[in-house]
């Protein structure tokens, strides 16, 4: 993701992300966030979504111990999302975001799907799938 979506939304959401400033210690577990967001620029509305819910969760259920994001990232094709302090409605909202990276181009933000090569997993769209030398499916051409 490129740095000016990662500033808004370090910017936005500055709860979820109140580690990313620290000093970096490669020995902390919020050390991942502090190197950034490792996902394509189509999963933001997604990531945005997320963290105005979990904000919003934040404010009504966890003020004195709120969830903090340690973790974006893309694994297996889909978004990997890690939290400390989540609550069971926030990992919901979690779960729910992961589940919308299945079938939302990483690159773009269209419909996508799962596409496997030999040695990656990525979900694109057909125009994005086409362009890095994925294979496409007959229906597809």
């Amino acid at each position: 993701m490129n740095e000016e979506k990662q500033q808004q939304l370090f910017k936005e959401f500055p709860v979820l992300f109140r580690k990313r400033n620290d000093v970096i210690d490669k020995k902390s577990p919020y050390w991942p966030i502090q190197t950034g967001i490792h996902c394509g620029e189509g999963w933001f509305e997604i990531i945005h979504d997320m963290c105005t819910k979990l904000q919003r969760l934040n404010e009504l259920e966890n003020p004195a111990e709120p969830c903090k994001i340690f973790q974006i990232k893309e694994k297996f094709g889909t978004m990997s999302f890690y939290t400390h302090h989540a609550s069971e409605i926030q990992r919901d909202v979690i779960r729910a975001g992961e589940m919308r990276t299945c079938t939302t181009c990483e690159e773009c933000g269209k419909n996508a799907y799962l596409r496997k090569s030999k040695m990656w997993i990525h979900t694109l769209c057909t125009e994005h799938a086409k362009a890095s030398g994925y294979k496409l499916e007959d229906w597809e051409t």
